[in-house]
């Protein structure tokens, strides 16, 4: 049977092929990509044919083994199982295949490391990221130091020399700052396995410190001229180069972080009241002004770059098929994009935060005020982020004074 874009499918799959026409319609496919998606289809259909399957026998592993089995035919190595994923779904959906397999409830060790990454989420609000690194530094460490069970771990034979053994293995493995930074996680998790009652004495005290010498160093700053640099490169002719120019324009003048970009959604702007809502770190939420120039891009990008079939509704979504939200890693890619066009050295989203503070601090903004914008609960981390340069400090050192001339001896020898 024929699909609209002119693909022909037999086999198991060929019932499904208006659905599939309407399914890439909606995730807002042009008819190129829509092509290649269905001639995917075409031939895992040809392939379940060959093996006497059904749609029915479709699953995950499925579409795997037949990637793997392209592969090894010397077919294109660009099909991948994400490739075919939004058909999945869509058998999935009308009920042709099975539903994924629910997991199960975890046993003993992963069942109370779920409580644990509940709590980091829920009563600290730590970010993914976040809380899946404090996951894996408790599962080491209670793979390395406590006892198994049937029922979990023995928590109740832990002991202080098994934590200090633990840190000091860790330490000889790796660097000074990761080590601090399992030093403090494991903090956290001796801190919750004593408030759930699962240790008897508190053991977050006995984990040592781990010494790391501190050097205090600028960060790469982005010039004001690199920063234009940025803006030109993006081609605001086109619908990418409309949202990377308010992403970047967003970066240097108020400072977010990526991944608040890209949480940002249509309703987190109040243009009334010329107010945007930031979702920041630890689930707090902050409101700032919009600026003009910022707010006159994304009205420039909502009205001729933003594609009609996003299916979010994040404020930036991808400028191809499927049109969903922009993830943290992708407001980066845009910065080093426009960076790459411009012939700079790449950018991160970080260090356009940095000319953002720099660039208040020029024009007088005090330090309290940098860290409302900046949104930082701590003063002694803005002042890393409003740090004044070397070149900065020169013109206010006084010229060191010049050496006094030698005395005459006698004779007129010096």
């Amino acid at each position: 049977m024929h699909s609209k874009s002119r693909v022909w499918l037999s086999g198991p799959l060929e019932p499904f092929t208006a659905g599939f026409d309407a399914e890439l319609a909606r995730l807002g496919y042009t008819p190129a990509g829509t092509r290649r998606k269905l001639e995917a289809v075409a031939h895992l259909s040809h392939w379940l044919a060959g093996r006497g399957m059904t749609a029915g026998d479709i699953e995950a592993k499925t579409i795997g083994e037949f990637v793997a089995a392209r592969r090894a035919a010397g077919h294109s190595s660009q099909l991948t199982e994400q490739s075919l994923a939004w058909m999945l779904g869509y058998l999935r959906g009308v009920g042709a295949v099975r539903p994924a397999a629910v997991s199960r409830p975890a046993a003993g060790t992963e069942l109370m490391l779920e409580r644990f990454g509940s709590f980091l989420a829920d009563e600290r609000g730590l970010a993914g990221k976040t809380r899946r690194a404090h996951l894996d530094s408790a599962r080491r460490f209670l793979a390395a130091a406590v006892p198994d069970s049937e029922s979990g771990p023995l928590l109740s034979a832990l002991t202080a020399s098994d934590v200090t053994a633990f840190l000091a293995g860790m330490a000889r493995v790796q660097a000074p700052g990761t080590t601090q930074n399992t030093a403090s996680m494991l903090r956290t998790f001796l801190t919750w396995l004593y408030s759930e009652g699962l240790t008897a004495t508190p053991l977050a005290g006995t984990v040592p410190g781990a010494y790391r010498r501190r050097r205090i160093r600028m960060p790469a700053l982005v010039t004001g001229a690199e920063a234009a640099a940025l803006l030109a490169a993006c081609d605001r002719a086109t619908a990418q180069g409309l949202r990377d120019y308010a992403i970047v324009l967003i970066l240097t003048r108020m400072g977010l972080r990526a991944r608040e970009i890209a949480a940002l959604t249509l309703e987190d702007v109040d243009w009334r009241s010329g107010i945007v809502e930031i979702s920041g770190k630890g689930g707090r939420c902050d409101q700032l002004p919009l600026p003009r120039d910022v707010a006159e891009a994304i009205i420039a990008y909502l009205r001729h770059g933003r594609a009609a079939a996003a299916l979010d509704r994040e404020l930036f979504v991808r400028s191809v098929a499927p049109h969903r939200g922009l993830t943290g890693y992708a407001v980066g890619h845009a910065v080093a994009r426009a960076a790459a066009r411009a012939g700079l050295d790449k950018v991160r989203p970080h260090q356009l935060r940095y000319l953002a503070a720099t660039a208040m601090q020029a024009a007088g903004a005090p330090l309290a005020e940098i860290g409302q914008v900046l949104r930082h609960d701590d003063e002694r981390t803005t002042s890393l982020y409003a740090k004044v340069d070397v070149a900065a400090l020169r013109p206010l050192a006084p010229p060191w004074p010049a050496a006094p001339s030698a005395p005459l001896l006698p004779g007129g020898a010096q």
